[in-house]
């Protein structure tokens, strides 16, 4: 069966991605919505799971989940708060939302898996790292278009949460707009920027808010033992050559022309460089 994404005031519904929904209960008692391709015979063992970012959808991998379901089983998760999972009340906290990983992969007994976590779910893939049962079951890491605490840390807006709280919907459209380099429609914008409003601001909020040091970040990568990609956009380049030199085996790819949502601009090229890291693994 086909899954079946809200449809948004804006009139817009997203692609199907045909499969089934599973619904995997965390830890706290939240539901949380998991599409699976579920495709019988596919060529390879490895399993892909994708985690999204910060308020997203997972039906923002569409693409990922039609184009490389013939040859792996795909699954995409809907983080706590976001696509068709339960708006929980609370958990909005890095271990919280590490663990929710851990329960879809533990629930639906998921092993040999691929984890490509997009934006902030870098950061939750890289805690996850440091959980050994949830990590036993990873044979690889996908981080998309995050820092992960080298070089120099990218410039954020110092009025990014004054303005959430007190205008957030104009907010929220502006951050989505400015995901993508290709020109999205009005319709498409708007789905997503009311999709990425369901918790409550506050909650929005605490999820930029995870309280660790960049170090952190850096120690959970090099301290990763299994293969690990680092695809990135101009804003983190630099933190890719220095992954790169301290970390060689670092599948690193540049996206020079795509924005945030690099799975969306640069479908193909993003395609063809995950296929290629999973690919190459044991």
């Amino acid at each position: 069966m086909a899954l079946v994404a809200m449809t948004s005031a804006h009139g817009f519904s997203p692609p199907a991605m045909n499969g089934v929904s599973h619904t995997v209960t965390a830890s706290d008692g939240v539901k949380l919505h998991v599409f699976d391709s579920q495709r019988e015979n596919v060529p390879s063992a490895q399993i892909l799971l994708f985690v999204p970012g910060w308020s997203m959808p997972g039906t923002l991998f569409s693409r990922q989940a039609t184009e490389m379901s013939s040859r792996f089983r795909v699954l995409v998760m809907d983080p706590r708060g976001q696509g068709q999972s339960d708006i929980a009340t609370g958990g909005y906290t890095l271990d919280q939302r590490s663990q929710d990983i851990a329960d879809v992969l533990t629930s639906l007994n998921l092993k040999n898996v691929v984890l490509v976590g997009w934006s902030l779910g870098v950061l939750e893939s890289l805690h996850l790292s440091a959980m050994p049962a949830a990590a036993a079951r990873i044979s690889g890491y996908v981080l998309v278009d995050n820092s992960v605490g080298e070089a120099t840390p990218p410039k954020g807006d110092p009025n990014f949460f004054p303005n959430l709280r007190s205008k957030r919907d104009e907010t929220v459209r502006r951050f989505v707009n400015g995901m993508f380099k290709t020109p999205q429609t009005p319709q498409f914008i708007g789905y997503i920027a009311q999709l990425a409003q369901q918790m409550t601001v506050e909650n929005s909020i605490a999820l930029l808010s995870y309280p660790k040091p960049r170090t952190y970040w850096r120690d959970a990568l090099y301290a990763i033992e299994k293969p690990v990609a680092y695809f990135v956009t101009p804003k983190f380049f630099a933190q890719a050559d220095a992954v790169k030199e301290k970390r060689p085996a670092t599948f690193v790819k540049k996206f020079p022309n795509a924005g945030h949502a690099v799975f969306v601009d640069a479908a193909d090229e993003f395609n063809a460089a995950l296929r290629e890291f999973v690919s190459n693994l044991k």
